[in-house]
């Protein structure tokens, strides 16, 4: 079996603090019987919620639509960072190192 084209496994919380946060991310090649489909996971989990996207990969309009959804997911994740960092630094008069 290959190996997946991206493979991301990863806790969200910093430790000390609270729940079994993640998020899984796996993008990989299944052979069939029909010949390959294209497979991709994308779960996130923060205590009691979960979410998982859906990622159709079977037609070029499905392809162009993930790619799409993707590209949306992170940049509101990056504004989201951007957003954080700057409420932070402003509760506490300085501004955050990044990580």
């Amino acid at each position: 079996m290959p190996r997946p084209r991206l493979h991301v496994r990863r806790f969200l919380n910093l430790p000390g603090h609270h729940g079994s946060a993640y998020v899984f991310i796996r993008v990989r090649r299944v052979a069939g019987d029909e010949g390959s489909t294209i497979e991709v996971t994308f779960t996130m989990t923060d205590c009691y919620d979960r979410i998982s996207l859906e990622f159709d990969m079977d037609t070029p309009a499905g392809r162009r639509n993930s790619v799409h959804k993707a590209r949306v997911v992170r940049d509101a994740a990056a504004r989201l960072v951007d957003a954080l960092e700057a409420e932070s630094a402003v509760a506490h008069g300085t501004s955050l190192m990044t990580q």
